[in-house]
């Protein structure tokens, strides 16, 4: 259930200057930044909540509510950089701005950057709300705390408006509070979610916000095919529940690639691993993580090989000018991608891979080769190639059809949110 009130109040003087001012924001880099909040309606924000309310009043957001809830985005972002301004009322309080955050009826969880006017003075800090508590400071950690307070101190004020920003990209969070950097740190719980505006739950306490904007960045609303959910039909290979029940070693064998909140860390030597169906034509996601250091053919290597036979190479090969069939992207010593659409180690990635299958006669001669479409990050690096023949190292061609398998280089890449769906042959 939706609980949205709304008391505009505002005389035509005052919304004519809010609306010159928000006409401004976005004047400032026009073609760039989104307006999230238009300053007179809540067109584009939703209460999942069933208790809250919400007012618009003279150019602001007003929350007030008996205990905590979120507003959220009605859409969501992956990659971007969001800021808006915020100011507490006297008195205990405490607020938070989510972003890449999860909803359902009466709950919202996820990242939050911390509005915090006690003595504590955590403003700025980031926070996992609904799930594994601070990240940043740690409190298990006091030299953290020390260094936070040291970069934070004095930036958040209390009785006036806040300007926060928050940065995102791949799996760096950045967060400043009135233009100091209180939080640089680097997480791959979540790739996109929704964006909030938290009331705290103290009674009868109004809380404010406005000039809300957004600057998407990577291509639209929830940039690439980052955190794209398995759709209807789809099988699910992996996420966030760890589930490898999928997926085997060689001659059946139990996998033993470690799997923490939906992230499943390549075990070096410990073998490649191969899902228990093969598959003919199909499209699948799956997001992946180089590791930073090593050389060459050593830095972040792993592969996705389709049928076992025809392999998508996974390599750190960020800000490489020239491409080689060996690098990131590359359909292994046969092409190379179109376009370097890497992000630098330690970053999330995404491959959406569409495949079609060679073809065979009755006889067991090949009539039509395989066929392959790559995007990677949002860009088409492979359009509808044809593949005469297996790549690299992968098992020789034939009528059959084939499992996935992901490469055991001996480097620890890591895996999450993988799914795939047969297409009609």
């Amino acid at each position: 259930m939706i609980k949205l009130t709304m008391n505009v109040v505002m005389v035509l003087a005052v919304a004519a200057g809010a609306a010159i001012g928000a006409e401004k924001a976005e004047g400032a880099d026009k073609g760039d930044w989104q307006v999230l909040f238009d300053g007179k309606t809540l067109k584009g924000w939703s209460n999942p909540y069933t208790w809250g309310e919400v007012k618009v009043v003279d150019g602001e957001i007003h929350l007030v509510a008996g205990k905590k809830f979120f507003l959220l985005t009605e859409k969501q972002y992956a990659d971007f950089v969001f800021e808006a301004e915020i100011k507490m009322p006297e008195g205990k309080s405490n607020s938070g701005i989510m972003f890449r955050c999860h909803q359902k009826p009466n709950k919202a969880w996820g990242y939050q950057a911390e509005v915090d006017p006690s003595d504590r003075k955590w403003s700025g800090g980031l926070y996992d709300e609904g799930r594994r508590g601070w990240l940043h400071p740690n409190k298990k950690k006091p030299e953290t705390i020390k260094a936070f307070r040291a970069k934070a101190d004095g930036s958040f004020k209390r009785l006036d408006w806040n300007k926060y920003r928050i940065e995102c990209v791949g799996d760096r969070i950045k967060i400043s509070v009135n233009g100091v950097m209180t939080t640089d740190f680097k997480d791959s719980m979540d790739a996109k979610g929704y964006i909030g505006l938290q009331h705290h739950g103290e009674k009868g306490k109004l809380y404010r916000f406005r000039n809300i904007r957004i600057k998407v960045l990577g291509g639209g609303a929830g940039g690439d095919t980052m955190g794209a959910p398995c759709p209807k039909g789809g099988v699910v290979l992996l996420d966030k529940s760890g589930d490898l029940s999928r997926w085997q070693v060689g001659g059946g064998k139990k996998v033993s690639w470690p799997v923490e909140d939906g992230v499943m860390t390549v075990k070096a030597k410990s073998g490649s691993i191969i899902t228990k169906e093969k598959y003919n034509d199909f499209r699948m996601h799956l997001e992946f993580n180089v590791p930073e250091g090593g050389k060459g053919q050593g830095a972040g290597n792993s592969g996705v090989y389709i049928q076992e036979r025809y392999e998508l190479q996974i390599l750190n090969s960020f800000g490489k000018e020239k491409l080689a069939a060996n690098d990131c992207g590359g359909l292994y010593r046969f092409k190379a991608a179109d376009v370097n659409a890497c992000r630098p180690a330690g970053q999330w990635q995404s491959y959406d891979i569409e495949f079609h299958a060679a073809r065979w006669d009755d006889s067991g001669k090949k009539t039509k080769n395989v066929r392959i479409t790559v995007v990677q990050n949002g860009k088409k690096i492979h359009d509808n190639v044809d593949v005469p023949n297996k790549t690299g190292a992968g098992k020789a061609e034939g009528p059959a059809d084939g499992p996935i398998k992901l490469q055991d280089h001996g480097n620890p890449v890591k895996f999450r949110n993988i799914w795939i769906v047969r297409l009609k042959q």
